[in-house]
């Protein structure tokens, strides 16, 4: 019949056509877009020769395109400090500004701890706020002037120091608080927080 004829052509090309069809069988080392080579007893590799099969990238890892022995491979790796990879994505990714990751592989981005910031993506470190400056957890991503009538002496502060008595601060951002000169008053602010002379 004609369909015994079919197959019997069809296996005649197999047999002689062996190691064309064979490429386009997928092989355990063809890795898919979210896994990457492994060798014989589980770690990841950037070898062909080394692989035996492919396994899922984990948290912190992704996985890239590489060339091993002429052959385009894929491979997992680490997200390089700066960036992040969490299980609902599937690419590293910057941390964003008030973040940083400061080391390869991270699965998260860590917050800027009160009195530094960040104001870039992909940071790897925080700054310190300088002096007069002052950053909380409701922002990270910059650091705010203390207020007229508060000061800050120190770097790095996560609030600001109110002006004592006897002493006030007309201008924000500022390191100190000047002294009340107004002799009719000897000396003494109505309250903390002056921040006009006149308050003197």
């Amino acid at each position: 019949s004609i369909h015994d004829v079919a197959s019997a052509v069809a296996c005649k090309w197999l047999l002689q056509n062996q190691q064309v069809w064979e490429k386009s069988i997928p092989g355990l080392t063809m890795c898919r877009w979210d896994s990457g080579l492994v060798d014989s007893e589980g770690r990841f590799t950037k070898s062909l020769l080394e692989a035996v099969d492919c396994k899922i990238c984990p948290d912190g890892m992704q996985s890239t395109l590489n060339f091993s022995e002429s052959e385009e491979v894929r491979i997992c790796e680490f997200c390089s400090p700066g960036s992040v990879r969490s299980p609902e994505r599937f690419r590293c990714t910057e941390c964003e500004m008030g973040f940083y990751a400061p080391n390869e592989g991270m699965e998260s981005c860590q917050p800027c701890e009160p009195g530094r910031f960040q104001n870039a993506s992909g940071g790897t470190f925080c700054h310190r706020c300088r002096a007069g400056r002052y950053s909380n957890d409701d922002d990270n991503s910059r650091c705010r002037r203390c207020s007229p009538g508060q000061f800050g002496t120190l770097e790095g502060q996560s609030e600001c120091s109110f002006c004592i008595f006897g002493t006030y601060q007309n201008e924000s951002g500022q390191t100190t608080c000047y002294n009340c000169t107004n002799a009719l008053l000897h000396s003494v602010t109505t309250g903390p927080a002056t921040n006009s002379s006149l308050g003197c």
